[in-house]
């Protein structure tokens, strides 16, 4: 997917900044984010779905659906489905109401209609130590019926220098089958 080859209106001049492919039934989708740097420091960071027969492409962009339904930041997805058929997506996010960087996620029935972001307590899920999180990295299934998450995370200094790390969580879905989006 280029930017020169029919980007949708949201798409910024970076182009596909990140890239996560993932299987409904016999055709590959794709969630692709796409930043407007070219309105920096005011540019915005959404993502939208693509579809391809083959993982190996073409890709065609789902412009009737994108962006996907988040507010102000969203990058660098990630897609499981979840025993119970449905998807989610953890992304690296802004939570506007808080005003801080986190990890948002989305979920589906069918990994096409997404609802809105909503973000993970990481401070309650493992022992808080940075300053500003940053980027998922991975959603593990265990056998326990936990997911283990990798992400970035940066720790300040008093001297005002940051430090970026790779943290782990460990997370309990807990989906009701009977919720709406």
């Amino acid at each position: 997917m280029r930017y020169d080859d029919n980007p949708d209106p949201w798409e910024g001049l970076q182009g596909t900044d990140s890239f996560f492919p993932f299987k409904i039934g016999k055709n590959w989708y794709g969630f692709y984010g796409s930043a407007t740097s070219q309105d920096a420091p005011n540019c915005e960071w959404h993502i939208g779905l693509a579809q391809a027969k083959q993982i190996e492409g073409p890709w065609k962009r789902l412009s009737e659906l994108n962006p996907v339904s988040v507010e102000g930041f969203a990058e660098n997805p990630i897609v499981i489905q979840l025993d119970n058929g449905v998807y989610v997506a953890i992304v690296d996010g802004i939570d506007i109401a808080k005003r801080n960087f986190g990890i948002g996620y989305l979920l589906s029935w069918d990994g096409l209609h997404w609802s809105n972001m909503r973000y993970i307590d990481l401070a309650s899920a493992t022992e808080k130590w940075w300053s500003q999180i940053r980027t998922p990295l991975s959603l593990i299934k265990e056998d326990n019926g936990t997911y283990t998450m990798f992400f970035t995370a940066y720790k300040g200094y008093a001297n005002g220098s940051l430090y970026g790390c790779v943290s782990k969580a460990t997370l309990k879905i807990d989906f009701v089958s009977t919720a709406t989006m």
